[in-house]
């Protein structure tokens, strides 16, 4: 470790400052603006909600922006291109010989892909189910959406206050996030990270692993005892 601000800052080619929340760095985050930002191919800026780039996500303006042939951006809720989606207005623009324009609700069925719009839309047939809030991805990928939204089929599972990756990644997420799978475990304040790494955070946090005990906060000073 090298400094602590607000956070903390972990170099050797993995985190180097935070400003807010956390920068992590070495080709996997950069920097942090409202959540966080990974880059090297993964996520670039984060700008209310957060942006994935690497022929993914590229920017983020209401929720957020898919390209890579896949969205490209976002007006109102999001578009989706690759020969899928266009432009959304509204509510969205669903092309590629599926949906053309959609004002006000509609239902768009067609070979158990689309059935009913609450709101938002819900997108069926082993894909979407049911939209409230955001929207709701099913068919082994999200399942309900709850602020952010919620990634199932053994990745994401719920959502509270940001997002809980689990499939032995994340599992629950309080205040900040939690990381398990022999990673991270809870989160209090900001978070904790296990696996013979981090074990609690209170105040700071806790790395151990013949590395770092505990952090303890007196004066403006930081004590690390080892």
């Amino acid at each position: 470790m090298d400094s602590v601000y607000g956070t903390f800052a972990w170099l050797g080619g993995v985190m180097v400052s935070v400003n807010g929340t956390f920068a992590w760095v070495g080709g996997v985050m950069d920097s942090v603006y409202g959540m966080f930002a990974g880059v090297g191919g993964v996520m670039d800026s984060v700008n209310r909600t957060f942006a994935w780039v690497g022929g993914v996500m590229d920017s983020v303006y209401g929720t957020f922006a898919w390209v890579g042939g896949v969205m490209d951006s976002v007006y109102g809720m999001f578009a989706w291109v690759g020969g899928v989606m266009g432009s959304v207005y509204g509510m969205f623009t669903w092309v590629g010989g599926v949906m053309d324009s959609v004002y006000g609700t509609s239902t768009w069925v067609d070979g158990g892909v689309m059935d009913r719009l609450y709101g938002t839309f819900a997108w069926v047939g082993g894909v979407m189910d049911s939209v409230y809030g955001m929207f709701a991805w099913v068919g082994g990928v999200m399942d309900i959406v709850y602020g952010m939204f919620a990634w199932v089929g053994g990745v994401m599972d719920r959502v509270y206050g940001t997002f809980a990756w689990v499939g032995g990644v994340m599992d629950s997420v309080y205040g900040m996030l939690s990381w398990v799978g022999g990673v991270m475990d809870s989160v209090y304040g900001m978070f904790a990270w296990v696996g013979g790494m981090m074990d609690s955070v209170y105040g700071i946090f806790a790395w151990l692993d013949g590395v770092m005990d505990s952090i303890l906060w007196c004066d403006g000073q930081y004590f690390f005892v080892v």
